[in-house]
């Protein structure tokens, strides 16, 4: 597909630039490693969201300056590429703004770069923003009242700009996988065996399984709207990331986002951590001091570990889900506020409510929306896109670059049960990305011993006792998980492998919830 067409096909394009634009107003194009924009291909130009970029791209000359200033950061960046998509600025363009590169390498060439422009950096904004201005002036691109334009233009903080470049590498390093690069006559099945991954924009909540796209989809239905909702899941299963996630796609996302663990505070704490309290009302009160719920007004608070709250709290935190009002400690007087409510646990609330340990009439205030969260060794297809993303994440903290797994630790991580979740996988690429020192492949002998230790049993997480066809079940999930992985989730070559028929392997991973999507399916 010489056209570039196929990018626009892809599930994942569409949902990264849909993400991107929410979040920044920023475009993510693509250009070809000799500076060419593909959307202008199909007759597209699709202008930064700020006035400059707008007059810029509505005229002859200045649509000729931008084409040429990402043709001069394409060169820029592929000279200085290496092998690793790595996010790279380039200060090529006519009207001063700092444009974001991300190389696409397949089979060690460069096929393009992804790229976004437009915006200023919050740390630089005043003396970018004057350069712009006199920049357009430069180059006679015309703006109505330049100084307030300014004001127009996106700003990305710090921790926006991270999250900015997390996203574009991610999209990057799936797209280098992709087998249609220069093949004038790709298929539409390969292509949809090219599956889309869910990500967040705080950059940890990643999934493209079955499972994970529901919670997903939840997620962006009910972001909108100021219902409590419930998270419930396993520790380490994101629960957090998926109330920030919520928070960052609200109608409150410009507002503070609060966070608190009720897990093992004593009730005199808590109530004051979360109402707040007056001078005097205790020992060492020596101030007025607003409360949590104070400090989330507007905003999102989030509750973690609710399950653990005392029967006294639990009257308290359902007076605020009520009517909005609480009284801080020591005080007389109702305080209003307007929050909305996340709440989170890994306990059965539903079966506390049964045991008389947790109330009734709060557990069905909070769970006006259940969202739960899948536990890891429930989306194996997930674990390949969550361990890339944790890869890049270390290579952005440490400053190196990106380490890629050899296909034996994946088969050890596909074979082990993550009883940590998330959290334990996160901690594992960390410790082996340190261990791996210079190297830029992690070696299977690095894994740690107790995760590596279930390849070397066949019958592992295969029960040993009880019903002959359960064990015969597990087995028979656990040899075609595994195969996945090793044959790089070919489907007719593990199927011949298994003495199967295509359609009744297809039939089996589907039954055992093994056909997610996977960034790296080639049938």
């Amino acid at each position: 597909m010489n056209d570039f067409q196929f990018l626009e096909d892809m599930p994942i394009v569409r949902r990264m630039r849909e993400y991107i634009l929410r979040w920044w107003r920023l475009e993510v194009g693509f250009a070809t490693p000799d500076g060419y924009v593909t959307d202008h291909a199909r007759g597209v130009v699709v202008p930064p969201d700020n006035p400059f970029c707008r007059a810029s791209l509505t005229s002859a000359e200045g649509f000729r300056l931008c084409n040429r200033s990402v043709a001069a950061a394409v060169e820029q960046v592929l000279r200085q590429s290496s092998d690793t998509p790595r996010a790279m600025l380039a200060e090529t363009c006519h009207l001063s703004f700092p444009m974001l590169m991300v190389p696409v390498i397949h089979d060690g060439t460069a096929v393009g770069v992804l790229f976004t422009g437009g915006f200023v950096l919050e740390e630089d904004k005043l003396r970018r923003c004057r350069l712009i201005v006199a920049s357009a002036r430069r180059y006679a691109i015309h703006v109505d009242a330049p100084a307030v334009a300014a004001e127009q233009i996106p700003v990305l903080n710090k921790r926006d700009f991270e999250q900015l470049c997390d996203l574009v590498e991610t999209l990057a390093i799936q797209l280098q996988q992709f087998d249609g690069w220069g093949k004038p006559g790709q298929d539409d099945e390969e292509l949809q065996a090219w599956m889309p991954m869910g990500a967040t924009k705080e950059g940890d909540l990643v999934g493209g399984s079955k499972g994970m796209r529901k919670v997903l989809d939840l997620v962006r239905r009910v972001a909108t709207s100021d219902s409590t909702i419930l998270i419930t899941g396993e520790n380490g299963t994101g629960k957090e990331m998926v109330a920030r996630a919520i928070h960052g796609q609200s109608n409150r996302r410009q507002r503070p986002f609060v966070i608190k663990n009720c897990a093992a505070v004593p009730d005199t704490l808590l109530e004051s951590e979360l109402f707040g309290h007056t001078k005097g009302s205790f020992t060492g009160a020596v101030r007025d001091k607003p409360g949590l719920f104070s400090a989330a007004h507007t905003g999102t608070i989030f509750l973690d570990e609710v399950g653990d709250m005392s029967p006294a709290m639990q009257v308290k935190v359902l007076r605020v889900l009520q009517d909005g009002s609480f009284t801080p400690v020591g005080s007389v007087e109702s305080v209003r506020v307007d929050v909305r409510v996340l709440a989170a646990t890994n306990r059965p609330l539903r079966k506390m409510v049964q045991d008389g340990t947790f109330r009734e009439d709060l557990f069905y205030r909070l769970n006006v929306i259940n969202l739960h969260l899948p536990p890891l060794r429930e989306r194996v297809n997930d674990i390949k896109l969550l361990a890339d993303h944790f890869l890049v994440k270390m290579a952005g903290k440490t400053g190196t670059a990106i380490k890629t797994l050899q296909p034996g630790v994946m088969e050890r991580f596909v074979a082990y049960s993550w009883p940590g979740n998330i959290r334990e996988l996160q901690n594992e690429i960390e410790r082996l990305v340190v261990l791996s020192g210079d190297a830029t492949s992690i070696s299977p002998e690095l894994v740690s011993e107790h995760i590596g230790q279930n390849l070397t049993d066949t019958f592992s997480g295969v029960p040993h006792h009880g019903k002959m066809k359960d064990a015969i079940v597990g087995l028979e999930r656990k040899m075609i998980a595994e195969g996945l992985v090793r044959t790089h989730w070919k489907k007719a070559v593990l199927a011949r492998e298994l003495g199967l028929s295509r359609t009744t392997l297809a039939a089996k991973i589907k039954v055992y919830n093994l056909d997610g999507p996977i960034p790296s399916v080639r049938d």
